[in-house]
Protein backbone atom coordinates (compact mmCIF):
# COMPACT_ATOMS: atom_id res chain seq x y z
CA UNK A 1 0.00 0.00 0.00
CA UNK A 2 1.64 3.12 -1.05
CA UNK A 3 2.34 5.06 2.30
CA UNK A 4 0.78 8.68 0.83
CA UNK A 5 -3.21 6.89 1.02
CA UNK A 6 -1.86 5.36 4.84
CA UNK A 7 -0.85 8.71 5.94
CA UNK A 8 -4.32 10.42 4.51
CA UNK A 9 -5.92 7.54 6.95
CA UNK A 10 -3.45 8.24 10.28
CA UNK A 11 -4.17 12.06 9.81
CA UNK A 12 -8.17 11.78 9.49
CA UNK A 13 -7.90 9.74 12.77
CA UNK A 14 -6.03 12.12 14.77
CA UNK A 15 -8.32 15.22 13.65
CA UNK A 16 -11.32 13.35 14.31
CA UNK A 17 -9.66 12.24 17.40
CA UNK A 18 -8.83 15.47 18.16
CA UNK A 19 -12.12 16.98 17.17
CA UNK A 20 -14.89 14.48 19.18
CA UNK A 21 -12.44 14.64 22.06
CA UNK A 22 -12.25 18.26 22.40
CA UNK A 23 -15.95 18.90 21.80
CA UNK A 24 -16.35 16.46 24.66
CA UNK A 25 -13.94 17.65 26.77
CA UNK A 26 -15.51 21.41 25.97
CA UNK A 27 -18.69 20.22 26.82
CA UNK A 28 -17.91 18.76 29.86
CA UNK A 29 -16.38 21.07 31.41
CA UNK A 30 -12.93 19.72 31.37
CA UNK A 31 -9.39 21.31 31.98
CA UNK A 32 -7.22 22.05 28.64
CA UNK A 33 -5.52 18.25 28.53
CA UNK A 34 -3.66 17.40 25.37
CA UNK A 35 -6.68 18.67 22.80
CA UNK A 36 -5.14 21.34 20.43
CA UNK A 37 -7.63 24.05 20.09
CA UNK A 38 -7.49 24.63 24.08
CA UNK A 39 -3.68 25.21 23.63
CA UNK A 40 -4.14 27.71 20.74
CA UNK A 41 -4.98 31.46 22.72
CA UNK A 42 -5.70 33.01 19.22
CA UNK A 43 -9.19 30.24 18.67
CA UNK A 44 -10.14 31.13 22.04
CA UNK A 45 -14.10 31.62 21.95
CA UNK A 46 -14.24 29.25 18.72
CA UNK A 47 -12.98 26.12 20.62
CA UNK A 48 -16.73 24.50 19.01
CA UNK A 49 -16.08 25.74 15.90
CA UNK A 50 -12.83 24.48 14.95
CA UNK A 51 -13.16 21.28 16.63
CA UNK A 52 -16.20 20.28 15.26
CA UNK A 53 -14.00 21.45 11.78
CA UNK A 54 -11.71 18.85 12.55
CA UNK A 55 -14.31 15.95 13.06
CA UNK A 56 -15.37 17.18 9.27
CA UNK A 57 -11.71 16.99 8.01
CA UNK A 58 -10.90 14.37 10.04
CA UNK A 59 -14.19 12.07 8.48
CA UNK A 60 -13.35 13.11 4.79
CA UNK A 61 -9.32 12.50 4.94
CA UNK A 62 -10.38 9.09 6.50
CA UNK A 63 -13.23 8.63 3.54
CA UNK A 64 -10.79 10.29 0.56
CA UNK A 65 -7.72 7.63 1.61
CA UNK A 66 -10.41 4.42 2.35
CA UNK A 67 -11.67 5.18 -1.18
CA UNK A 68 -8.14 5.58 -2.82
CA UNK A 69 -7.20 2.47 -1.29
CA UNK A 70 -9.99 0.35 -2.96
CA UNK A 71 -9.93 2.21 -6.10
CA UNK A 72 -5.75 0.46 -6.45
CA UNK A 73 -7.22 -2.90 -5.04
CA UNK A 74 -9.29 -2.95 -8.14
Amino acid sequence: MPEGMRMLEIVGLVLLMQGVGGLLNHWLDGDASWYVVNHVDALAGWEVPVNALFVVAGLLLGALGERRRRARAT
